[in-house]
């Protein structure tokens, strides 16, 4: 049970950082001006991490309470799979969906949310 744990925490990291990079993957291959794309590509996942680190990190000065947490948990997943749908690699977002909801359940399921 325990090695179960030490991995879901593993893919829950990646999962965390790969949320932000298809994110920022999506504002730079937006299809507009060059300041749109630095306001989509940089400043939103900057903004993002800002807001988790806030709010919903384990170690956030702000806590909120769990529900308010695990809506936005569900919240930047489906923003992450909507941008990996609106690029070149809208293949992945099934799996991207998939592994993240079962990674999700899992947490809350082990009490690691």
């Amino acid at each position: 049970m325990i090695l179960l744990e030490y991995v879901n925490l593993a893919i829950r990291f990646l999962v965390e950082m790969l949320t932000v990079f298809i994110i920022a993957y999506w504002g730079f291959t937006f299809k507009q001006g060059f300041m749109v794309k630095i306001s989509l590509g940089v400043i939103l996942p900057i903004a993002i991490v800002a807001f988790w680190g806030l709010y919903a990190a384990p170690k956030a000065p702000y806590k909120v309470n769990d529900t308010i947490k695990l809506i936005l948990e569900i919240g930047f997943i489906i923003v992450a799979c909507s941008s990996l749908h609106f690029t070149k690699y809208s293949k992945f977002t099934i799996l991207f969906a998939i592994v993240s909801f079962l990674n999700l359940f899992l947490m809350y399921l082990l009490k690691r949310g």
